[in-house]
């Protein structure tokens, strides 16, 4: 979900959907009442010890606004949950400063180099959009090239007078 607030995009959220293999072990071990739902204090144990020590592969998050790379990337709003069989974790990638689409593209790209970890799109409505978005905006997703090269599905977000 591309967050947007005054014409400029101050964050993504993703939602990651987890192989019944990783989410039955995660949610064995974090679980810890057998609910079959997460607590906070679960959230936040589960966080600590799974989610935040992806901080040193930038949790796998990479982008680019009009050609330079975001580093440092913060995390905002983590929550993680149980769907069905499926462990769910749901984050933002803040933007600071928001990124203006008018002045150059914005790439993102879930992206593993070691190739651990695998992501790909549910089948419909995996783009979201949350505020007012430029009419002349348009999504691309295509396989990377250039600073981008090796990943599968980067998704480029391109406004009006951008290149």
């Amino acid at each position: 979900t591309y967050r947007f607030e005054d014409g400029k995009v101050t964050g993504i959220t993703f939602d990651w959907r987890f192989d019944e293999y990783f989410s039955s072990r995660t949610i064995k071990t974090y679980d810890g009442d057998r609910s079959g739902a997460l607590e906070a204090k679960e959230v936040e144990h589960l966080r600590g010890e799974a989610f935040d020590p992806l901080e040193k592969f930038g949790y796998y998050v990479h982008i680019w606004t009009a050609g330079k790379k975001r580093e440092n990337l913060k995390i905002a709003d983590f929550t993680a949950s149980i769907d069905g069989a499926h462990l769910v974790y749901r984050f933002t990638v803040s933007l600071t400063p928001p990124a203006d689409p008018g002045a150059g593209d914005i790439v993102a790209s879930l992206y593993d180099k070691a190739i651990y970890v695998d992501f790909r799109f549910i089948k419909k409505n995996f783009l979201l959009v949350e505020g007012a978005m430029s009419a002349g905006c348009k999504f691309q997703i295509k396989r990377g090239r250039g600073a981008q090269s090796g990943h599968r599905q980067p998704v480029t977000l391109k406004c009006g007078g951008s290149t």
